[in-house]
Formats: C-alpha cells, sequence, structure tokens
C-alpha cells in the first residue's frame, strides 16, 4: 500500500510526527513529503531560515499573526500556494493514502481533495494536544491524537467519536533508577533551539536548584558554540541530536517549550516539565493541556527550588496519561466511516475553512 505523508520542518514535531509513523507502518511503502521543499525547491531553506529568525525573536509579531486563539489569519498565507499544491499533486504518482502531520499540510489536501473530487483516504496525525480549526478538515477520514484529553475536545465540537484514534509511542515501562546527588535538568528547545541566550538563565537554573543542566540546542548553533566556549560548571551543551531518549531517562526533570512533541516526549518517559511561558497559540493551549493533567508546571523566576521528591506525583501523572500505542492503517481504513460532518455549528468551529470551500 502505497502511503504518501505530507509535513514540513517548521519545528522539529510535524517532521517526527511523520517519521515516527513511518516507522510504525514499516511493512507499507511509506514516502515522507516536505511540502515547502516540494513546492518551493529553490527558496526552502531561505523560508525555513527565515521561520527560524522569526520564531526565535519577533515574539510580538508571531503572536499578531497566529492569535492566542484561533489560526484564520494565519490560513490567508495559504492563499497563494494552494492551486500551486494542486498542480504539484496532479504531477505525482497517485497514493493509496494520505496523511498530514502539519495543519496546513491537511488544509492543503482537503482543498486538493474537493477541488478535484480524489477520493484518496485522508488521514491527519495531530500533533498539538488542544487542536486548532486548521487541524480540522471536511474530507478526513480519521483522525490521529495522542491524548483523551483532545479527543473530548473535538467530540465536543462535532466531530464523530469513532473517527477520532488514540497514538503514542509503543514501547515496554521503563524504571526510573533511584537517584543521589544533584538535580537533573534537561534543558530542551526543540529542533529549532527556542531557548534563552543569556548565560545567567542557566547559571540561574543551575544554582537555584543545585543541579546539573544539559542543554540540548537544537539547529542553535550560536547558543551552542557560546555555551561550549564559556564551558560552565556542571552545565553541558549540545547540537540537534537524531534521538533524545538517553537524555530523558537521565532527567529529573525537562525545561522547555510546551510543544506537541516535547509533551509527547513527557509522556513517554515520564519526565516532568517545566515550561517556559509560551507565546505561539498552541503552545499557550498545549500548556492548558499539561496543567489539565498535572505534568508539569510554568518556570518562574520566584519559584521555590525543586526537589526529586517533589517531581514524583507529576511523574505518575505522566505515566497515567501516557498512550502506548499506534492504529494499525487496516483499522484507521476499513472500519465504517462516520457521518461527522457537518458539525451542528459548523461556522463556530471554522469560519475560514467553511468560507475557503465556498469557492470552488
Amino acid at each position: 500500500m502505497k502511503v504518501q505523508i505530507f509535513t514540513c520542518r517548521f519545528g522539529s514535531g510535524h517532521m517526527k510526527g511523520a517519521k515516527h509513523l513511518k516507522d510504525c507502518w514499516e511493512n507499507q511503502d511509506v514516502e515522507i513529503i516536505d511540502i515547502i521543499e516540494e513546492l518551493f525547491p529553490e527558496k526552502a531553506n531561505f523560508i525555513y531560515k527565515t521561520y527560524a529568525s522569526w520564531a526565535r525573536q519577533a515574539r510580538y509579531l508571531n503572536k499578531m499573526v497566529t492569535g492566542s486563539g484561533n489560526h484564520n489569519l494565519a490560513y490567508h498565507f495559504l492563499d497563494p500556494i494552494r492551486d500551486r499544491f494542486c498542480q504539484f499533486m496532479e504531477g505525482r504518482d497517485k497514493a493509496d493514502i494520505y496523511v498530514a502531520t502539519y495543519s496546513a499540510a491537511a488544509h492543503l489536501l482537503n482543498y486538493y481533495k474537493e477541488k478535484t473530487k480524489d477520493s484518496t483516504p485522508l488521514i491527519t496525525m495531530i500533533t498539538d494536544f488542544t487542536p486548532h480549526e486548521g487541524w480540522i478538515q471536511r474530507t478526513t477520514k480519521a483522525y490521529l491524537v495522542a491524548s483523551d484529553y483532545t479527543k473530548k475536545i473535538m467530540v465536543q465540537r462535532g466531530i464523530s467519536d469513532s473517527a477520532i484514534y488514540l497514538y503514542g509511542w509503543p514501547r515496554e515501562e521503563i524504571t526510573h533508577p533511584k537517584r543521589l546527588g544533584k538535580l537533573h535538568i534537561l534543558v530542551a528547545g526543540g529542533g529549532l533551539g527556542l531557548l534563552p541566550e543569556d548565560e545567567k538563565f542557566y547559571t540561574g537554573l543551575r544554582d537555584q536548584n543545585q543541579a546539573e543542566l544539559r542543554v540540548l540546542c537544537g539547529e542553535n548553533k550560536k547558543l551552542y558554540e557560546k555555551l561550549k566556549r564559556k564551558n560552565l560548571k556542571d552545565i553541558e551543551a549540545y547540537p540537534y541530536l537524531p534521538s533524545l531518549k538517553d537524555h530523558f531517562l537521565w532527567a529529573d526533570l525537562c525545561v522547555t517549550k510546551p510543544g506537541g512533541m516535547s509533551i509527547l516526549d513527557a509522556l513517554n518517559w515520564e519526565t516532568p516539565i517545566c515550561y517556559i511561558k509560551p507565546y505561539l497559540s498552541q503552545e499557550v493551549r498545549n500548556a492548558k493541556y499539561l496543567e489539565a493533567i498535572g505534568g508539569g508546571f510554568l518556570l518562574t523566576k520566584s519559584m521555590a527550588p525543586i526537589r526529586r521528591k517533589d517531581l514524583v506525583p507529576y511523574r505518575l501523572n505522566l505515566r497515567k496519561n501516557r498512550i502506548s500505542q499506534m492504529p494499525s492503517l487496516s483499522n484507521l481504513l476499513y472500519e465504517p466511516r462516520p457521518s461527522f460532518w457537518p458539525p451542528k455549528r459548523r461556522g463556530e468551529f471554522s469560519p475560514y475553512l467553511t468560507q475557503a470551500n465556498s469557492n470552488y
């Protein structure tokens, strides 16, 4: 069976989700398609570098574009490329299944399917814990979500329960070693390395909590080189790494932004998150999920020193909420498709989707 997974590298989570699906469906013919590289082959690196710079520095502008509660304004930026995406799709060999791990990919695939009457099933893997309207599309057959919390929200918004499937990183239970000595703090900035540049942030974390730090800088080479050059006591910097398993097993606590994949890693390795105050709208909503399950807390300047025993309840909450399964393609494709569109208040959930579909 030929499966095409459409994604991007705006952050590491979307591509990580795509690669995980490919690993889980190893018996299928799976192709991962970076839509930015395919649509803009000569400009893709520039687009990604510009986005990384924007995400690290222009927080106020970012909030203006994405908004605090919806993505309607952001999705107007797709207007110029919808027909270009359709032309790209028409020039490719057809797949048996389309999969989206990026909300704009789901949006573009829905546009293409409706415009061309393409009947290829569309599966969407939602990498946020509180989905915005861009994830929800009329022609989607099945949704993969990482928590019952997410599923409940979608059902409340009109999506049929039988169209939503839970996913996680399948693995055996882990046993956390008994640790003595200094607290182990993992500081992770995701693939883009969205972390403070000031070394006082790291020395402050170290000193306040009498801790050892590992700082995962991702693609933020400037921060990595700065911390390596400073050679700070009990603070070790790392560049981009393909696997974080050893670091999560080492850590008592992870200080990071509340990205969807960061939270999924925390659930998988039962590592509590002390999250940096978010500014992207989807991360604001993800932080609400983390607080709702008792899996983490906000990093503040005035917080008391963190002790290992304080983190035990957070570990237990993460274990209770972790999903260890991945639905098979046969379950996603061949179970009876529910009739769940349109929702009772269709325009309320996705006004821009309704507007876009009225064009064709």
